[in-house]
């Protein structure tokens, strides 16, 4: 009896030594899922920070690209920030920038966005975008390059030439008498009588290439063929169409400019639609 008993307690000594073995092997790999698991968190922690202050920086951008477009609109000078260290705009978490003239008619965007200990920094040089042809209410490309080409506008009263949309010149521009503009002006060469930025260039479309007499929506001259003589006090008698033709927002050879209308071999077309007020 007393050798059982023995034995007994062996066993169970051996099997409470097995079990502390067991709990510290499940102790140990515990303490590593813990440390794994801590550390992807500080890890994704880190990189949703570095992810947010991006967007942050994004949004300065965003912040300085609308001061240049507001002083543009206003005609007002450019605001140097958007914020600041010390006191910057919030957005979940903040944000400042920083604006420079270069002088040369773009703009250096320094710009940081900060949440946490996370601090990120993008610079952006900014340029004005110049329309282009299908882009701007008139575009004058001057594809021939005639150094002496200048867009004249004016007119007086009811006739004066009234542009709702931007303008280009391949040459100079000329605003006259009581010709108005709501838009933007670019020109080549010099402009006179209204605000705009000269020096600039913009390719011209190569209208001969198109071949707009075969591919067309309309052929202006074709329908001009069904056409009656009117007297308008927009310009005298000129040719005109039904105002239910696609052409019908042209004049052809107005009574009222014979003078100019003389000069030319063909036909003279004049954007002046007849039915509207």
């Amino acid at each position: 009896m007393r050798h059982s008993k023995d034995g007994n307690t062996q066993r169970r000594g051996a099997a409470l030594v097995i079990v502390f073995v067991l709990a510290a092997v499940v102790a140990m790999f515990a303490s590593i899922a813990l440390t794994h698991t801590s550390s992807n968190t500080r890890t994704t922690n880190s990189e949703r920070q570095r992810l947010q202050a991006l967007y942050l920086a994004e949004a300065a951008v965003s912040a300085g690209l609308n001061q240049l477009a507001v002083s543009r609109g206003t005609g007002n000078s450019v605001s140097a920030t958007v914020g600041s260290p010390d006191a910057p705009q919030t957005l979940s978490g903040n944000f400042w920038t920083s604006i420079s003239d270069n002088g040369d008619e773009t703009f250096t965007i320094i710009a940081t966005g900060s949440t946490g200990n996370t601090t990120r920094t993008l610079e952006v040089v900014a340029a004005p975008i110049l329309p282009g042809p299908f882009e701007t209410s008139v575009f004058a490309g001057n594809l021939s390059d005639d150094p002496a080409y200048q867009l004249t506008l004016g007119g007086l009263g009811s006739q004066a030439d009234h542009i709702d949309g931007d303008i280009y010149s391949g040459g100079d521009v000329l605003f006259e008498d009581d010709a108005t503009l709501n838009g933007d002006l670019w020109a080549r060469g010099e402009i006179a009588g209204i605000n705009g930025r000269a020096g600039y260039t913009s390719s011209a479309p190569k209208v001969l290439d198109i071949d707009y007499e075969q591919f067309n929506d309309f052929d202006v001259k074709d329908l001009f063929q069904a056409s009656q003589r009117r007297y308008d006090n927009i310009g005298g008698w000129a040719d005109q169409l039904g105002s239910s033709s696609p052409a019908h927002i042209f004049r052809r050879n107005p009574s009222d400019r014979t003078s100019d209308t003389r000069s030319t071999a063909k036909d003279d077309y004049f954007l002046e639609d007849p039915y509207e007020g």
